[in-house]
């Protein structure tokens, strides 16, 4: 990408353990950057509260080519949730409410059946409640009307199912128990009240947005706008510069935010029915035995903190032509600034990428089966399922029908390979191996909403 090679860089650095350290994290977000055609983006590296390494790259506007820089603000998208979680736990502290809560006690006019549902459901995503995104509507009293007429999924506390109406329902639980919006709430318990540091995505008068773009179904870049209405801010809608994110970062480490008991109750796994691992609104990972809690947003930023490490990377960007797994990323930064945390999976999940992308798909394959050979305990399901998509975004439909098929040979259990699969046939144009492949998806997994939906579509056909 033209802009990208010929970028302006604002550059911070600081030592990374050695500056080939840091030399070797540029070089790594640049290849990146590159790579996925990334517009913009910042990184930044902190041990503890000192900053280690901060670097902005590429533009704001591919218009304008106005630089990203310190006073460029990111939108954040679902990363907004761990801000939510934060202050229900700085709710807690000030003996405000309780996790057990039943969610009924304080917002008004559910269901009978959301009720008792409490509020450590919503934050695990446990709470079985049909989402509200997958109805259009064009204000609040519409949408409760539409999502309260739908049927409880499951018991609360069985299993972990990604839904909005969860953080919806947190929004106004906040605002109900604060005595504030949610906005409010958090500039003043979590950005010291200075309305310059937080920004809703939503405010159309705030300087320094960055404009974000994403490949169109011709391959070309096109802006995209996002919008959040206020009463969803928290499930999404928070924008921040990386400077801010940072400030809030070291708040967090430091104690300020939240005692070292209730953070690491936030980070502690939540015991679901059937055994997921995921925390309080934060999701959970382990690099070598260490430690590793997080989360991301609209595929495009990312948090990782590395516990055990005292490190945190953030990642933002403006947006991809080819889909970057930006948690992937930052771990694989994490790896680079210290040894401990090097991940097997990242550095084989980095081969590939260059065996598959860079080489004919019959070379990615041998790789593969060298990596397995070398290190058979090494789980690359996701890393075959992204590549797969990768070559589907370059046309090269037959390359990741390969690489999905072969990911149904390694991992023939699960329900998501298949329905990947089905979806590279369904790009090529094979309707019926399609259906025969999305038929194999929801046998495993009855649940595969995707899957359902596709096979209805497919079989008017």
């Amino acid at each position: 990408m033209r802009q990208i090679a010929t970028m302006i860089i604002v550059l911070t650095m600081l030592t990374v353990n050695s500056q080939t350290s840091a030399e070797k994290v540029d070089r790594y977000v640049i290849k990146m950057m590159q790579r996925n055609e990334i517009p913009g983006a910042a990184l930044a590296v902190m041990r503890g509260e000192e900053v280690v390494f901060k670097k902005y790259y590429g533009s704001a506007n591919l218009e304008t080519k106005k630089p990203i820089d310190e006073r460029t603000l990111f939108k954040l998208h679902s990363l907004s949730k761990v801000f939510v979680s934060t202050a229900i736990f700085q709710l807690i502290t000030d003996n405000k409410l309780s996790l057990s809560d039943p969610i009924g006690k304080y917002v008004e006019g559910l269901p009978q059946a959301w009720r008792t549902v409490e509020i450590q459901h919503l934050l695990t995503h446990s709470s079985g409640l049909p989402d509200i995104i997958k109805h259009e509507a064009t204000t609040e009293s519409e949408h409760r009307s539409k999502v309260f007429a739908d049927p409880i999924e499951f018991a609360p506390g069985e299993r972990f199912s990604y839904n909005q109406t969860n953080f919806w329902l947190l929004n106004r639980l906040i605002a109900k128990v604060s005595g504030s919006p949610l906005e409010d709430y958090l500039l003043e318990k979590q950005f010291n009240g200075s309305k310059n540091a937080l920004v809703f995505a939503q405010d159309k008068k705030a300087a320094n947005r960055a404009t974000e773009y994403f490949a169109s179904k011709e391959g070309s870049m096109q802006e995209k706008e996002f919008n959040v209405p206020a009463y969803m801010y928290g499930a999404a809608g928070i924008a921040l510069t990386l400077d801010n994110f940072i400030t809030w970062n070291k708040r967090l480490d430091s104690g300020e935010l939240l005692k070292s008991q209730l953070k690491n109750a936030m980070w502690d796994k939540f015991e679901y029915d059937n055994g997921f691992d995921y925390a309080y609104g934060w999701g959970r990972e382990s690099i070598n035995n260490r430690k590793v809690v997080g989360f991301s947003g609209g595929t495009i930023v990312s948090l990782r903190k590395y516990i055990d490490d005292d490190m945190t990377v953030i990642f933002l960007s403006t947006g991809y032509r080819h889909f970057p797994n930006v948690n992937g990323m930052t771990n694989y930064v994490a790896g680079l600034v210290d040894e401990d945390l090097k991940s097997t999976e990242a550095i084989a999940g980095e081969q590939l990428l260059e065996g598959f992308l860079e080489k004919p798909v019959s070379d990615g394959i041998q790789l593969y089966k060298k990596l397995l050979t070398n290190d058979p305990s090494l789980q690359l399901e996701g890393v075959l399922n992204s590549i797969g998509y990768r070559l589907a975004g370059r046309d090269d439909y037959a390359g990741a029908i390969a690489v999905f098929e072969l990911n149904t040979q390694e991992n023939p259990n699960s329900w998501n390979v298949w329905d990947s699969l089905a979806e590279g046939y369904e790009m090529k144009g094979d309707t019926q191996a399609a259906i025969a492949n999305y038929k194999k998806s929801v046998s495993l997994n009855p649940e595969n909403q995707h899957g359902i939906d596709k096979l209805k579509t497919l079989q008017k056909k």
